[in-house]
């Protein structure tokens, strides 16, 4: 793994590094590997799993199971027809 450094030249014409990018050698080439993107091991993903949130908070709120057999509303009902 070697690296590669960018390099912004600003308007006064100092050169400022703006970020330094890994590489990996590919079956495609030598790319560059951008930060937090690299490649992790099985024990590393299960352990940032095991630190991770344990439950997601649902998208939308749960509606209320009135269907079937906990229809309130339809308890309430005399007669079918």
């Amino acid at each position: 793994m070697g690296g590669v450094m960018i390099v912004h030249v600003g308007a006064d014409g100092k050169a400022r590094k703006v970020s330094e990018f890994s590489t990996d050698k590919t079956e495609a080439g030598t790319q560059a590997v951008v930060p937090g993107a690299e490649r992790i091991g099985t024990r590393e993903l299960l352990q940032r799993r095991a630190d991770g949130p344990a439950v997601h908070a649902p998208a939308a709120k749960q509606k209320p199971a009135d269907d079937g057999l906990f229809d309130v509303a339809g308890r309430k009902q005399k007669e079918l027809f």
